[in-house]
């Protein structure tokens, strides 16, 4: 009789009939007893020695199998101990996809137990590299270079920088020197940069033989690039061609909200007075919204069509207006605009000059995008003298 499926053998005859009675065992029963013990008994067991393996899925009955030596083939079993050793010094630390569910999480653990997560909330440890001395490419994809925070001795340049694509390293100056910005080594300022003990920055691979510095931050906190306070000159020395008006209507924008026009020497090529206009939307603006005078305190309430520069007073052609004229406000939407002007005229060819100030309003309600020069009668502007533009620094 076979096994019953339940884990009990039942043999297929019982003696105890014949003993009874004291009849002899038949040979032939006795053998078909012994066979089938031998056959579906014991050769459906599995043996100690390996010899007899199983033939199907076995359940343990929710019993622990103990005292298993630890794996060292890909089918072998999984002890307790070794998987926990083996989550801790993050053997497990990439996506295990193929499990249903858990695609694109990790396995981490608490020291003691081991689960599945996208590892938001969980601290990750880097690794700190030895230092590198610095050279004129320094490797950050081996040996010491493999460490995430890495500290670069020695003032030798670096034009080059050898790390993984993708890859991110934070460097940490000890000493003065130079990185070369190129096509290889792109820094944020696109200018080279000359460290300071202390300074940092952030590296990552950009590519076959590229590395990107992401951010720099200076050991002072300063920024890297820094407008230095006062006037920046952004356009000029420009001499005027010789056409009825010298214009600069696209020039303003946002990095500065006020103007310094510094005029040196231009004249007219007939005698005439300067005028200024200021341009909205990059075009000059002769609508009557300036008002403008002369003395100081006086209530203006008559409106023109430009800004009077030389306060209506002629030039000589042939002789020479040296001005400053500051444009203030030109960002503000709502609120009106300040031309200022202050400088000399010359009136005729034996030297009298007209010194003049005019403060003028430019009262509308739109930014400013640069300005016009103009003479009053629309005369022609002589190619000589020069127009600079600078602009008021934030910084």
């Amino acid at each position: 009789m076979p096994w019953n499926g339940s884990g009990t053998f039942n043999r297929k005859h019982n003696w105890t009939q014949e003993a009874a009675v004291g009849t002899p065992i038949l040979a032939t029963n006795f053998d078909d007893d012994t066979n089938d013990i031998t056959s579906v008994g014991l050769g459906n067991c599995i043996t100690r020695d390996g010899q007899g393996g199983p033939a199907a899925n076995i359940s343990w009955n929710n019993f622990k199998i103990t005292n298993l030596a630890n794996p060292t083939l890909a089918q072998d079993g999984v002890t307790l101990s070794f998987m926990q050793t083996a989550i801790t010094q993050a053997t497990f630390n990439t996506a295990l996809p193929s499990q249903p569910g858990n695609a694109g999480k990790f396995v981490t653990t608490d020291g003691t137990n081991a689960s599945w997560s996208n590892v938001f909330g969980v601290a990750v440890d880097e690794a700190k590299g030895a230092n590198i001395a610095s050279a004129a490419t320094i490797n950050l994809s081996t040996g010491v270079g493999t460490g995430n925070l890495i500290h670069i001795t020695g003032t030798t340049t670096i034009t080059a920088m050898t790390i993984p694509s993708g890859a991110e390293r934070t460097l940490v100056f000890d000493g003065i020197l130079t990185l070369t910005n190129s096509a290889n080594l792109i820094l944020p300022s696109g200018a080279n940069i000359t460290t300071a003990a202390g300074d940092s920055c952030k590296v990552r691979g950009d590519g076959a033989s590229v590395a990107r510095v992401v951010s720099y931050t200076t050991a002072t906190g300063r920024a890297l690039v820094v407008t230095p306070p006062g006037l920046v000159k952004i356009a000029g020395p420009v001499t005027p061609l010789a056409a009825p008006t010298a214009d600069f209507l696209s020039l303003f924008n946002s990095t500065y909200d006020n103007y310094r026009i510094i005029i040196d020497g231009i004249t007219p090529a007939a005698d005439d007075s300067l005028l200024l206009r200021v341009a909205v939307a990059n075009a000059a603006d002769s609508t009557s919204n300036y008002y403008g005078g002369l003395p100081s305190g006086t209530v203006i309430t008559a409106s023109a069509t430009s800004a009077p520069i030389t306060a209506g007073v002629t030039t000589t052609a042939g002789s020479g207006a040296s001005f400053t004229i500051d444009i203030l406000n030109v960002n503000d939407a709502v609120r009106a605009k300040q031309i200022l002007a202050s400088g000399a005229s010359q009136r005729n060819a034996t030297p009298g000059f007209i010194v003049t100030q005019q403060n003028t309003q430019f009262n509308r309600a739109n930014v400013v995008t640069g300005f016009q020069l103009l003479w009053s009668t629309a005369s022609n502007f002589s190619a000589v003298g020069s127009i600079t533009v600078y602009g008021y620094s934030k910084v």
